[in-house]
């Protein structure tokens, strides 16, 4: 980036630590909801995913001590997509690539 001071491009080293911190608000956010979701699950749902855990995709499974934040937040097993990165991609194509599964999923904006 540049240095604000002299608008010359500057880099700087951060660790993984001093991101955790601003972004856990956000973090915090998509627990919160998640439990919502959890609570509102009829029971026998809710204790399959208790059982098995809870599955994190995309580009946040990059993120440093993610699983761990989640793990403690939820108090049950987090499981990261083997390909993080692209799962959502995947997954998004698959159910493109199926008319009878795109019906399912759609949402009426209108």
């Amino acid at each position: 980036g540049r240095d604000i001071k002299t608008g010359a491009p500057r880099s700087v080293s951060i660790k993984a630590s001093d991101i955790n911190e601003p972004i856990s608000k956000y973090f915090d956010k998509i627990a919160e909801i998640a439990n919502s979701v959890l609570n509102k699950l009829p029971p026998e749902v809710s204790a399959e995913i208790h059982r098995s855990g809870i599955y994190l995709s995309g580009s946040a499974t990059t993120i440093y001590g993610l699983e761990r934040y989640y793990q403690n937040k939820f108090d049950m097993k987090i499981n990261v997509a083997k390909e993080g990165l692209y799962s959502v991609a995947l997954g998004g194509g698959i159910v493109l690539a199926d008319s009878a599964l795109l019906k399912k999923v759609n949402i009426d904006l209108t």
